[in-house]
């Protein structure tokens, strides 16, 4: 992703809306490489709070005393964050993550605003914007908003909404793509005093790789990571 944008010709700077080092094999890694980029802005995702507080997702331990089929999925989840915590913490990471903010407002050339946030304005958690978000749901996102444009992630889907209000744009995801899409999604804005214009941009993500890696490292929690990249795992909110 990064050298497809490069190829457009580079950007001024960057913004990423959290979600950081979860579910993945290298999280030292990609800290690393986007702490070389210039004039970037990091955001905090659920799963960065996960790994710095010890919270977690669904299923809960009632839930996985209760299930078969959760407590399988509770003991990977448990697995995935606890391995991550560990390498974050012991490459000394943890301390950058847990200061993370969770949202970034900023005002285009033109006069309009935007409010960048990892699900919705004000948490990084919850429902988020996805492509079966409501009408009456999305008014109400809109309506904390009080920016032009809105970007956030969440979901991993890439979805766009226009309100009267507000211009609403779900970023994607890079590697944990929502199918049937599996390639890395991100936009580009480009704004100048006349008009502003945000584009999307897909890109062939080498998935095969994360999973040769997530194997070699022997990954506690590989069977979860490669249900999830080779989107496997798909969300309730996709259910009707």
């Amino acid at each position: 992703m990064l050298a497809d944008i490069e190829n457009r010709g580079g950007v001024d700077s960057y913004i990423v809306v959290g979600d950081l080092v979860a579910i993945g094999p290298q999280p030292v890694e990609v800290l690393e490489r986007l702490d070389q980029l210039r004039n970037i802005i990091f955001l905090r995702g659920n799963t960065d709070r996960y790994v710095v507080t010890g919270d977690r997702p669904e299923p809960t331990f009632e839930q996985a005393t209760q299930d078969l089929n959760a407590r399988e999925r509770f003991v990977q989840c448990a697995n995935s964050f606890s391995w991550t915590q560990g390498a974050v913490a012991g490459t000394g990471w943890i301390d950058w993550l847990s200061e993370l903010v969770l949202e970034h407002r900023f005002d285009l050339p033109n006069g309009d605003s935007a409010l960048c946030v990892h699900a919705t304005p004000g948490t990084d958690d919850g429902a988020g914007v996805h492509e079966n978000s409501e009408k009456e749901y999305l008014r109400s996102v809109a309506s904390q908003t009080e920016a032009s444009y809105l970007f956030v992630g969440h979901t991993h889907c890439a979805v766009d909404f226009v309100l009267p209000e507000t211009h609403i744009w779900n970023l994607g995801c890079v590697s944990n793509p929502i199918p049937p899409d599996l390639r890395a999604s991100y936009l580009i804005l480009d704004a100048d005093e006349g008009d502003t214009k945000i584009t999307r941009y897909r890109v062939e993500y080498d998935l095969q790789r994360v999973l040769d890696i997530t194997r070699q490292r022997r990954h506690p929690a590989e069977a979860h990571i490669r249900e999830f990249l080779q989107g496997k795992r798909v969300p309730g909110w996709r259910v009707r």
